[in-house]
């Protein structure tokens, strides 16, 4: 979501592409490392808020790191 709203004029299909399997990838580590920590019966809590936060930090990193890096490309590309 970040990449789409840094740069509202240009399409973010590669954007999405890269993030989109970033952020699962990410999700499924972040999953492993809380899974083993979780008390019983908090596993839907715990899961919930590392997604928000996981999505939260991708947002931003997406803002200011890819969206850039996307404008240089599509740049270098057109």
């Amino acid at each position: 979501m970040g990449v789409i709203v840094a740069l509202p004029d240009t399409p973010m299909l590669l954007g999405a592409m890269i993030m989109g399997p970033l952020v699962g990838w990410l999700m499924k580590k972040t999953n492993q490392l809380i899974q083993p920590r979780t008390p019983q019966g908090f596993e839907m809590l715990f899961n919930n808020f590392s997604a928000g936060i996981l999505g939260f930090i991708m947002t931003i990193a997406g803002f200011k790191i890819l969206a850039p890096l996307m404008k240089f490309i599509m740049h270098i590309l057109s």
